[in-house]
């Protein structure tokens, strides 16, 4: 009986059921999310020139666990939710936090590689200068032998980028083709 008491205790406290406790899974989950923030952080800080900064939002200020916030260093207003981050800077946000996620993947997988990454957010929504920084975020990753695929629609990443794969539109249906320039425009 008191071993049986012992393991009701510990089973309990694994499965949240203990007062103030959460869930063994939600906390591994959580504590993954944040070394995933932490490495994202330190990449969005290198690649906004050392303007944004992300962390976790507190629980308790808006009641989600996966909620982040950002740190701009030109206004020094603080701290303000990642949603009012502009398109351009949201992108750059999300492109780091892709590569945070990898990061944190590669090192839970034993060194696994993670040598593929698929980026399908707002392009379009870049102005000239977060483009310019998002192109060469790309092609330093394609440098460390890293595939980056983008889907994109905006033109100008097409000029950029010098190995590409297109989608055409067909009568008979969706086709596929290399586009390799030898040279792309080379960031400003």
């Amino acid at each position: 009986e008191a071993r049986w008491r012992a393991v009701r205790v510990v089973a309990a406290a694994v499965n949240g059921r203990a007062a103030g406790r959460t869930r063994l899974s939600r906390y591994v989950l959580v504590d993954a999310w944040e070394r995933a923030v932490a490495c994202a952080s330190a990449r969005l800080e290198v690649i906004s020139d050392g303007r944004f900064r992300l962390r976790r939002r507190d629980i308790r200020q808006v009641g989600k666990e996966f909620e982040l916030a950002v740190t701009d260093a030109y206004h020094g207003a603080g701290e303000r939710p990642a949603a009012s981050l502009s398109g351009g800077e949201m992108f750059l946000a999300s492109l780091a936090m892709a590569l945070g996620l990898s990061d944190v993947i590669q090192a839970e997988a034993g060194g696994v590689r993670v040598e593929s990454l698929f980026v399908d957010e707002g392009f379009g929504a870049l102005d000239e200068d977060a483009l310019d920084k998002a192109v060469a975020v790309l092609e330093q990753l394609r440098a460390r032998q890293r595939l980056v695929g983008v889907v994109s629609h905006v033109a100008e990443l097409r000029r950029r980028i010098p190995a590409r794969l297109e989608v055409l539109r067909t009568d008979g249906g969706s086709v596929t083709r290399t586009a390799i320039r030898a040279h792309a425009r080379p960031p400003h």
